[in-house]
Formats: structure tokens, C-alpha cells, sequence
């Protein structure tokens, strides 16, 4: 029978969270907040299953990370039309050859969150469309999703997650999912029945509202991205990462705030702060 402190290393007289598998945590933020380039910078061989066709957003990681680093990096764009049976291919071979310790890459990445629940969700119309019968709405060539179908990508999702990110992760890949953020609209608390729609925070795009609620549960560790304009514009815009607060969330002890990653390597950069206060003992995220 496991106990709750096995989860630490003893540092002294003070207890760390262990990190003695694979790093799983969620990637959030708008478009070019730096979320590929954050992933790229974790040990490589890296495979991304590029679902939104964006995997150029990393590359101007290279003038801090380097041409080797970069060279570690693998993919392959999966359309959503096409459905999840090619990625479901890749990711049993990835897994069958890790566990049996074949497996060459290190890291694991999906872009993003968004684009695979709407390649979900169109097998859930491919499939009820076979049934012949169709409840829900029709616009044109548009066909709206009914309950069923969010039923069905939340139960992929989950069984996603059991069934191949935790098994990786047990063998000691680094999985990675990233996710935009829009604004969220509606009404602020108190306010009138005709009162205006106004942004009344985020959440996560490409999913239903109740998948959105429901991913970041999945992850320990969710971290925030943000870009930001910079005062001189010759040097391009200042990027951050948040740990705790808002979207963000940490398991291990990280400290709050924003804090300026702009070309840096954000893996070294993450250790370091997971080090911060180590002095004999240090904890890394599994290679």
C-alpha cells in the first residue's frame, strides 16, 4: 500500500513534490503566446500530432534553442476531417514501443485541444450519420452538434487520456497538450436582462462549453502563455508564462506570478524553478 508521502523527496527538512515519471500538464494561451516554443524546448525526440496545421509557431525558437534542438523535433499534420483513426494508429505505435522501451522520442506533444474535439465531433456525426438519422439541427451544409455527440468527445477524451497519455506517461514520456484561449462572453453577475453581452473572462477554444470545463481537470499542471507588446518594437513582443492563477494551476510548489520567458529555454527555465529553493537534493522532469 502506497502513502501519501511516497509522492515527496525529502530536501532537508522539507518535502518536495517527486516528478519520477513522465510530465504531463496542459499549455494555454492565445495564438502566438509561445506555447510551441515552449514545447520544443523539452528533451528530445519530440513527436507533435499537428492537428491545426500550425507547427511553424515554433520556429522561431531556433535562435535560442539551436539547430540541433530543433532537428529533434518530428511531426506530422493530421486534417480533422479525416478523423481520429490516423492519430489513434500513431499513438498505439508510439505507446507499444515505449512500453516496450523501443520508443525513440522522449516528448510527446497535441495541437491542440480545440482541433482534436472538433475532429471528434465530426466522427461522432460520421458515425450517428450511418445510422441513418440525425437529431440534431441543420443549417445549409452545416449540421450542429447534439448532445450525443458531445457525449461521445468527452467519453474519447477521457478514454484518450486513461488509455494512452497515463501509459506513456507511467514509462516516462513527457506529454504535452495545448489549447487556445478567446474570451468568454455573457452577462456580469447583477446585471439586467437587456443589459449588453460583455467579456466576462476565457476559456478554452474548440470545445463545447462543458468539455472546456471539463479538460483542464485532467492536468496537474496547466500553465498560462502570454505575449505582450514590447516597448521597443525592434526587439518584437515580450513573452510569459504564469504558473498558478486563472487557467494556470501547478501540483508541484511552482511560485505565482508572470514571469518573462522571452528567448529563453523554457524546459531549463521550468527546472530552475522547480530548483529554486533545492540545495541537496534536485528533482527534474523525467528524460
Amino acid at each position: 500500500m502506497a502513502n501519501a508521502l511516497d509522492l515527496f523527496t525529502i530536501d532537508g527538512e522539507e518535502l518536495k513534490p517527486k516528478l519520477d515519471k513522465g510530465f504531463v500538464a496542459l499549455f494555454v494561451g492565445r495564438s502566438g503566446s509561445g506555447k510551441d516554443c515552449a514545447q520544443w524546448s523539452f528533451p528530445g525526440p519530440s513527436y507533435t500530432f499537428d492537428i491545426d496545421n500550425r507547427i511553424r509557431g515554433g520556429l522561431s525558437s531556433l535562435a535560442w534553442l539551436g539547430k540541433e534542438r530543433i532537428s529533434k523535433v518530428d511531426f506530422d499534420f493530421y486534417n480533422p476531417k479525416d478523423g481520429f483513426e490516423a492519430i489513434d494508429n500513431k499513438g498505439s505505435i508510439i505507446l507499444i514501443d515505449a512500453q516496450q522501451r523501443k520508443c525513440k522520442y522522449k516528448s510527446i506533444f497535441v495541437n491542440s485541444v480545440g482541433s482534436l474535439a472538433a475532429m471528434l465531433a465530426r466522427d461522432s456525426l460520421r458515425l450517428r450519420g450511418q445510422e441513418g438519422k440525425f437529431e440534431g439541427k441543420v443549417r445549409g451544409k452545416v449540421k450542429f452538434l447534439h448532445p450525443d455527440d458531445y457525449n461521445y468527445v468527452s467519453t474519447a477524451f477521457r478514454i484518450l487520456m486513461f488509455e494512452w497519455v497515463m501509459p506513456l506517461a507511467e514509462v516516462g514520456i513527457n506529454v504535452i497538450f495545448s489549447a487556445w484561449v478567446t474570451n468568454l462572453w455573457g452577462k456580469k453577475q447583477g446585471s439586467s436582462d437587456y443589459a449588453p453581452s460583455e467579456v466576462i473572462g476565457e476559456r478554452l477554444a474548440g470545445a463545447s462549453q462543458n468539455l472546456a470545463e471539463e479538460i483542464p481537470g485532467y492536468f496537474d499542471e496547466v500553465y498560462r502563455f502570454y505575449k505582450e507588446e514590447n516597448p521597443i518594437v525592434s526587439q518584437g513582443p515580450k513573452h510569459f508564462a504564469e504558473f498558478t492563477g486563472g487557467f494556470a494551476k501547478s501540483a508541484l510548489g511552482l511560485p505565482p506570478g508572470k514571469f518573462e520567458i522571452t528567448g529563453k529555454n523554457f524546459y531549463e527555465f521550468l527546472i530552475s524553478k522547480l530548483n529554486e529553493k533545492k540545495v541537496e537534493k534536485k528533482v527534474e522532469v523525467k528524460k
